[in-house]
């Protein structure tokens, strides 16, 4: 056993990082590497430097070696694998191999001392809790996004784009070249499953031998043909017919095979590969996910004014042009009171901004009905929401809200909810119920409405605890 001092931190502490980490790599525990960098502004030595993981057999140690600013290193469990599966360039980039030991699939502490014992670098990783979830045993490696920071974070870390990672030198990190842009998910014969691949690019791209699927257990479902290309700001749609031929939709159809698919109306994700003509995987490009949809409405990639994505349901499908935007309504989450003044009650206000009434219920099976997650409240059976018509969810007592805040009486006001509004932000989703499964009463929830809120800018700080709720400025526009 080794017991270690905090306060005998080495004087390369802070300097030399570990930088990748290939703990279950696709080709076996013979691809495991981990890579180190110099985050310094000058050569550090190596010398004496020992590596420390789960299992003694997986020590290494340093021989004599200046390592430059910025520079990287790679420490192997086998040298020759790792040659062979990443080229002869890396050759340089490798100091040697462990000991016959290999890195845990399910995390481990990686400990990092300098050749007089003291510590240089301690943490763990995982492959959960917040760590990259494709670094385990989907093709990628851990990669850290800034080296110089806090390596036992897991929000500084991300699966690496390339399959395989990239010992030896900085992965590109995320750069969607090619976009999946939409996906129509929900359908019945003769419309069929189909996704949108968009180019933001002003120069044609190439995509044939890539290939889409939807499972990260099987990254080679279908191949896009040989000979396909994306025009600049263009689009290219595939469906059913390309990637499910053996489906229902054809009446000749054979057997389905192991590698056709179909996008699930209860909610899916779907990746875009790069591969060469001989089928090698290269780089992750794109992944969208996706919560249930109610027939022949498609999914769609949207920015906000913060720029961040989304892949939310479209007011109508558009595939093979420009998204038409994100669905608002029929009803909306229109008012937040998230962090009342003290002895005030949270609440939420929701809008029917459609130009009818609303069921708050499915119709083939009534006693399923809307619900607002993140506050745990799903509404009475039998209630219709009246053109234009509010209803207002209250944490506490609904007549002491109406009484208090003089609301009129056609004003539906219900509570209290369970959950609780949380004063850092949170999410609120609004959902319906679709049909029910075939053959069940059981009804997979669409979302209607989210509200991502915040207490942080641009998000309106006078909502947080200073008695003004955050108000939906147009009630038509995507809610966060």
């Amino acid at each position: 056993a080794m017991f270690l001092d905090p306060a005998l931190e080495s004087l390369l502490r802070g300097k030399l990082r570990i930088s990748e980490i290939a703990y279950a790599p696709a080709g076996g525990s013979s691809h495991e590497f981990i890579e180190f960098v110099n985050v310094s502004d000058s050569g550090i030595e190596l010398e004496g430097v020992r590596l420390v993981d789960g299992a003694p057999a997986d020590e290494f140690t340093f021989a004599k070696k200046t390592l430059g600013a910025g520079q990287r290193i790679v420490v192997a469990a086998d040298r020759a694998a790792l040659l062979a599966a990443h080229g002869p360039s890396v050759a340089d980039h490798i100091a040697g191999q462990w000991g016959g030991g290999k890195l845990s699939n399910g995390g481990e502490n990686i400990t990092v001392l300098d050749k007089d014992g003291n510590l240089v670098i301690a943490f763990n990783y995982d492959d959960g809790n917040g760590w990259p979830g494709r670094a385990d045993g989907k093709g990628s490696t851990l990669e850290i996004i800034d080296p110089a920071a806090d390596p036992a974070d897991p929000g500084n870390w991300r699966s690496s784009s390339e399959y395989g990672g990239t010992p030896g030198s900085a992965g590109a990190g995320p750069a969607a070249t090619i976009l999946i842009n939409e996906i129509l998910a929900h359908t019945d014969v003769p419309v069929l499953d189909t996704i949108e691949l968009h180019n933001p690019a002003a120069q044609s791209v190439d995509i044939s031998h890539w290939y889409l699927t939807d499972s990260s257990d099987n990254w080679k479902k279908f191949q896009i043909p040989a000979g396909t290309s994306i025009p600049a700001v263009g689009y290219v749609t595939f469906d059913e017919k390309d990637f499910n031929p053996n489906g229902l939709w054809n009446p000749a159809a054979g057997n389905r095979g192991p590698n056709d698919f179909t996008f699930s109306s209860q909610g899916d994700s779907a990746w875009l590969v790069q591969a060469d003509a001989a089928g090698q995987l290269q780089r992750f490009i794109d992944k969208a996910s996706f919560g249930a949809s109610v027939n022949g409405v498609s999914f769609g990639r949207h920015s906000n004014s913060r720029q961040e994505v989304f892949f939310t349901a479209q007011s109508e499908p558009t595939l093979g042009k420009a998204n038409s935007g994100p669905q608002a309504g029929p009803v909306v989450i229109s008012e937040i009171m998230y962090h009342p003044e003290p002895g005030g009650m949270e609440w939420i206000e929701l809008q029917n901004i459609s130009e009818g009434e609303v069921p708050l219920f499915n119709a083939v099976e009534p006693a399923n009905t809307w619900r607002v997650s993140g506050v745990g409240f799903t509404f009475p059976p039998g209630l219709t929401l009246e053109k234009r018509g509010m209803v207002i969810l209250v944490s506490g007592d609904p007549d002491a809200f109406r009484l208090k805040h003089g609301i009129e009486e056609e004003v539906l006001i219900f509570g209290p909810f369970s959950g609780t509004l949380q004063d850092s932000g949170e999410r609120i989703d609004l959902e319906l119920p679709d049909n029910p499964d075939l053959g069940t009463t059981r009804s997979p929830y669409v979302l209607v409405d989210s509200v991502r809120y915040n207490d942080k800018a641009p998000w309106p700080a006078e909502g947080d605890g200073y008695g003004y709720t955050i108000v939906r400025s147009n009630v038509d526009r995507f809610g966060t």
